[in-house]
């Protein structure tokens, strides 16, 4: 695995994200995540047994790693991902004195997440969560929560249980505020004012506009914490989350202009703005984004010799630089090379199917050939935008060294690490291999055997819980087996494996799609849709119905409109 992962680094354009967790010895430890093209592999853990992690300590240990990556393994390093602690700004200035071109991204998920910190600090939102954990408190004593269970049960609803945030993850908030308000009828009916004084009468509508206020950011959140997403992304999100938080609050407004301020790189952020064909708006900078390219640029061509505009061997930073500012004023003017620009991202943009998503970097590999300008465009817009792969690790890495394995060298941890977390991307075409652990199955397995092995693994993987097995259904399995075993006793074995199988086949939860465009296709497939004409009632109520296998679900209505332009396209 690490032979193949090395072939894929080569000229791979790479953005280093990192972060810092304590392990089960409470020793420090930085995992190493490479981002590229839309896809994470694990790569190292640095650990710290006993010195302070200190910038210094954090930089000698952290560019040898990318030194080797690029000279044994010749990846193109250009930016180091990390979230918004001192330290970490601290080692990216250290790394820069040799690596010059070297971008510090702070991750935008965490800074969302500050956002949404400052505004459920300040009224009305303050308020309105108190309530809310009033409410969640009152329904952990026993009595309470049995009371409302019996209430669903009695009104055949499915049941559902009161969910409690999560200090660590805002998101848990909106998610425990949809959830309360999934269940207001009920929730009303368990709880008077006299019993809980600090639920207000409008509670419930007060929760709704705290809802709706969250959503957004949530939204924004999964955009940029998606392994493909750039820094354009930041800047779109950030576009919106703008002009959400002017509608809705002065605080919020404030706090997005802060934050976008503190703890965005905003000069590459614009820049690639630019590089995407988006006049950035005011207040932002054109100047400050075109400069950023040049200076990264010439940095960046120079280090990795790259350079084509410059007829030199040996061109100097200063030289590269003066060409990338004339082949901006001709990319601005549409003129020279440019001057088929607005025609070249038209064929690009035309050429675009339902399933994929447009991009503008598939617009400067037209031009990578020619002009310098080309090659940072492609660098710039394959930044990644945060670390949240890094975070991913952590969880993965609490299973393998956990209280039970507390013994493990750190060479076996990373081994094993290195196996787990890299399984996924590194076969992600294969149907029985999922994070690093191979099915067996039978010799004679047929495809339907194969398929249902695939989905078990990719719904484990993301992360989905299996129902509740129901005693009263295992009871009647059980029954069947000791039948089967009365009147066969030699084929014992053989009946209980079925038995298991059959259990593990029932259970089998279903595949999660985390994009809308894969959804649809797989809508299409599995129903069989060949055109528009196809489309019906029953076609919109399966689509309902199986929305719920997407990670983000948009509204039935925007769903239905996606599935009809694939229909229409594939009937054109």
């Amino acid at each position: 695995m690490r032979s193949d992962l090395a072939s894929r680094l080569q000229h791979a354009i790479i953005s280093i994200a990192a972060d810092g967790w304590t392990n089960v010895r409470h020793q420090k430890v930085t995992n190493v995540v490479l981002m590229q093209n839309g896809a994470a592999y694990y790569w190292r853990s640095i650990v710290n047994v006993s010195d302070r992690n200190t910038a210094e300590w954090l930089a000698e240990h952290l560019l040898p790693i990318l030194q080797t990556l690029i000279s044994d393994h010749h990846a193109r390093i250009i930016a180091y991902v990390v979230d918004n602690e001192a330290v970490n700004a601290a080692t990216h200035r250290i790394m820069c004195k040799e690596l010059p071109f070297l971008i510090l991204v702070p991750c935008a998920a965490h800074t969302i997440q500050l956002i949404v910190n400052d505004c459920l600090n300040t009224e009305p939102y303050t308020a309105t969560k108190q309530q809310l954990l009033a409410l969640v408190r009152h329904f952990e004593i026993k009595a309470n929560r049995l009371e409302l269970l019996n209430l669903q049960a009695a009104r055949k609803l499915p049941t559902l249980a009161v969910l409690k945030p999560c200090d660590t993850r805002w998101s848990s908030v909106l998610l425990a505020a949809n959830r309360m308000l999934k269940m207001q009828k009920e929730i009303a009916c368990c709880f008077t004012a006299a019993s809980l004084p600090e639920v207000q009468a409008d509670f419930f509508s007060q929760l709704e506009t705290f809802a709706a206020f969250l959503l957004p950011f949530r939204v924004a959140t999964d955009a940029v914490q998606s392994d493909n997403a750039t820094l354009y992304t930041v800047f779109e999100q950030f576009q919106l989350l703008s002009k959400h938080a002017a509608d809705s609050h002065a605080v919020a407004a404030t706090s997005v202009l802060k934050r976008w301020d503190n703890f965005i790189n905003v000069d590459a952020t614009v820049a690639c703005a630019i590089l995407s064909f988006i006049r950035p708006p005011a207040p932002l900078s054109i100047q400050a984004g075109q400069q950023f390219i040049v200076d990264f640029g010439s940095a960046y061509l120079e280090y990795y010799k790259l350079s084509r505009s410059v007829h030199l061997v040996d061109a100097t930073r200063e030289q590269i630089a003066a060409a990338l500012t004339l082949q901006i004023a001709d990319f601005n003017g549409r003129e020279g090379v440019f001057a088929d620009l607005s025609k070249q991202i038209a064929v690009v943009k035309s050429a675009t199917t339902i399933n994929e998503t447009w991009s503008p970097r598939k617009v400067w590999l037209w031009y990578e050939q020619s002009v310098d300008l080309a090659a940072v465009a492609i660098a710039l817009l394959s930044v990644a935008a945060s670390e949240a792969a890094v975070e991913r690790t952590f969880s993965a890495q609490a299973l393998v060294h956990n209280k039970r394995r507390n013994a493990l060298s750190s060479d076996a941890v990373e081994s094993e690490m290195f196996l787990k977390f890299n399984a996924r991307a590194m076969n992600s075409n294969a149907a029985s291999i999922r994070f690093g652990y191979c099915r067996e199955l039978p010799a004679d397995a047929d495809d339907e055997d194969l398929q249902a092995a695939a989905e078990d693994d990719i719904a484990t993987e993301a992360g989905e819980q299996m129902p509740v097995e129901q005693p009263q259904q295992r009871m009647q399995e059980d029954s069947e087996v000791e039948d089967e075993l009365e009147d066969e006793p030699a084929s014992a074995a053989a009946a209980a494996a079925a038995t298991s199988s059959r259990r593990r086949l029932k259970r089998q939860p279903s595949i999660i799609f985390d994009n809308v465009s894969d959804f649809i296709a797989w809508i299409i497939q599995e129903l069989e849709l060949k055109s528009l004409s196809d489309y019906n009632k029953e076609t919109l109520n399966s689509l309902e119905r199986h929305s719920s296998k997407l990670r983000s679900c948009p509204s039935s209505k925007e769903l239905e409109k996606l599935l009809k332009a694939a229909l229409a396209s594939i009937s054109h």
